[in-house]
């Protein structure tokens, strides 16, 4: 941890509790990508609609992996 993490720590834990978790929310608030999150469930919600109306269909776990290594680069395999 840097000093300057280190200084702004220590001063927050002397904030009174109502300022830390105001400090702490919007810390928390500032760590997730919610418009990323938002269309992630969108995207999901759109191919789950497609699949239950047959305009995609499911592929088998087995096969996925399988396509997948296909793609991957020999060198970059581990």
């Amino acid at each position: 941890m840097s000093d300057a993490t280190e200084k702004i720590l220590q001063d927050a834990l002397k904030l009174p509790l109502k300022s830390r978790a105001v400090v702490a929310e919007k810390l928390l608030e500032s760590l997730s990508d919610q418009d990323g999150i938002d269309a992630a469930i969108d995207e999901a919600e759109r191919r789950w609609q497609d699949y239950k109306e047959g305009r995609i269909k499911a592929i088998a776990l087995e096969d996925i992996f399988p396509a997948l290594a296909n793609k991957i680069p020999r060198g970059k395999r581990k």
